[in-house]
């Protein structure tokens, strides 16, 4: 569950609004994190989430590296649709585990079933904050 890892950071970040900057540079990050451990390649990932986002890849790298003074609505908007899609199946995923877990007779109380079911109301409450 590594892809887990920077979802505390992400939700404070998300509680501050969707339009600034520092905010929208986050959750490119986390994008292109995503992507870079599907894909393998970091570079190669970059270059995934521009097309993505109908964005050039210099423009994903200065959002990214916050060398710009403001996103355009469009643009948040792509972002803010890709990060939701990107959390919703990260959900699914995890749905998915929670009943393979079951159906091996986990012991619904278990730290594994725990874990998971924290990582799905994170990811909820995520999909919600950006709504």
């Amino acid at each position: 569950m590594n892809s887990h890892d920077q979802r505390p950071f992400l939700h404070r970040e998300l509680e501050q609004g969707m339009s600034s900057v520092p905010t929208l540079a986050l959750v490119a990050r986390s994008l292109v994190a995503r992507e870079a451990v599907r894909s393998g390649s970091p570079q190669a990932a970059k270059l995934t989430v521009a097309r993505r986002l109908r964005i050039g890849s210099g423009s994903l790298a200065n959002l990214i590296r916050e060398r710009i003074k403001s996103v355009s609505a469009e643009v948040r908007d792509r972002l803010v649709a890709a990060a939701i899609a990107d959390l919703g199946n990260e959900i699914t995923k995890l749905e998915h585990e929670r009943q393979l877990l079951l159906q091996m007779g986990t012991n619904p109380l278990a730290d594994d079933m725990g874990a998971l079911e924290s990582a799905l109301a994170a990811a909820r409450q995520a999909i919600e904050r950006m709504r």
